[in-house]
């Protein structure tokens, strides 16, 4: 098959989408006939190797689909371009292209999909930048919020576990705490229970140890955390589980410089069933305590990574977002990001 078969395919398309019209009767465009052909066409040249002209055609063939308000089918036309800028290094134009799958998937009452669209274009984009790739991470979690419970697991532990890996540690405890919040509604105890230890390690990795030690109060039912949820249900059960027992030995080991209390408590099951990212920040803490690296600080924190002076109040901001605060005692400002 040589290309003149599909540029044959697009002009047949062409006539679908822009109909002559006479001077007394205007033609209304066709335009399910017009997606068939431009996707056909796409599909030719995809054969052909010639990812320029199909690239375009199935953009025409996605433009068309929506005008038919065919929003599934022009999604997994988007989505198909995506893939071949992506496979050809066209890293803003595939990810527009995610975009506008996800756009489609999400109007097409496919919300699963729609968020696997913004985590392919954050892979996509992670390699030129990683702030973009945070953004386009968030926007997957936020296409299942108003989804069913399973696409919400799904999607929010693919993206901490993304964000673990690329070392933004910030982003994953915030993703990973509105989790417990999604686990605690459905009454999901074991998986909590790993995720709130999952917390405690992404935060005594991150020296925030003063706000290791506040959230775990919280876990154990104390007090709400910053985004409001409640564990009183599940605070003495967590206290007492596994899970619990080794998220209060570690803040002990990293509090006293206790190398051997550390590696014990990373060579329980309940640690090396985690996730393997996971599991790589909690080795290192080993290494961390073990060479005192392990840092204490009674001034206000800054989890974006610097210190500003410390006051009696000891505020904490994790990067200058307003999700309210912990509460508690000592007027303890806690700002998350």
């Amino acid at each position: 098959m040589d290309l003149s078969e599909a540029f044959k395919k697009i002009k047949e398309a062409e006539k679908y989408a822009h109909p002559k019209s006479s001077l007394f009767f205007k033609k209304s465009p066709e335009w399910a006939e017009a997606a068939h052909s431009y996707e056909t066409a796409a599909n030719m040249f995809r054969a052909q190797h010639s990812n320029e002209h199909a690239v375009q055609a199935f953009m025409k063939a996605a433009e068309a689909h929506r005008n038919s308000n065919s929003m599934y089918l022009s999604a997994k036309c988007s989505e198909t371009a995506a893939s071949i800028l992506e496979k050809d290094n066209k890293v803003e134009e595939s990810c527009k292209n995610y975009e506008l799958a996800s756009q489609g998937y999400f109007m097409g009452n496919s919300p699963d999909r729609a968020a696997a669209m913004l985590f392919n274009a954050a892979k996509v984009i992670e390699r030129v930048s990683v702030e973009k790739a945070v953004g386009y991470y968030k926007r997957a979690c936020e296409a299942v919020d108003d989804g069913e419970s399973r696409l919400a697991y799904d999607t929010y532990k693919k993206v901490i576990v993304a964000l673990v890996k690329l070392r933004v540690i910030n982003e994953a405890v915030e993703i990973a705490m509105r989790l417990n919040a999604i686990y605690i509604e459905k009454q999901h105890a074991n998986a909590l229970f790993k995720n709130e230890l999952t917390i405690i390690i992404l935060l005594l990795y991150n020296d925030k140890f003063p706000i290791a030690e506040d959230t775990f109060n919280s876990f154990c039912g104390e007090k709400n955390d910053y985004n409001g949820t409640n564990y009183v249900d599940f605070g003495n059960k967590f206290l007492n589980s596994e899970e619990g027992i080794t998220a209060d030995d570690m803040l002990n080991a990293y509090a006293n410089t206790d190398p051997e209390l550390m590696k014990k408590c990373t060579s329980k099951f309940c640690v090396k069933y985690l996730d393997n990212e996971v599991v790589k920040l909690a080795r290192e803490l080993v290494a961390k305590v073990s060479s005192g690296q392990a840092q204490f600080s009674n001034n206000d924190i800054d989890l974006c990574g610097s210190t500003v002076n410390g006051g009696p109040n000891d505020n904490i901001d994790l990067g200058g977002g307003n999700f309210g605060n912990f509460g508690g005692g000592n007027n303890d400002g806690f700002d998350l990001c």
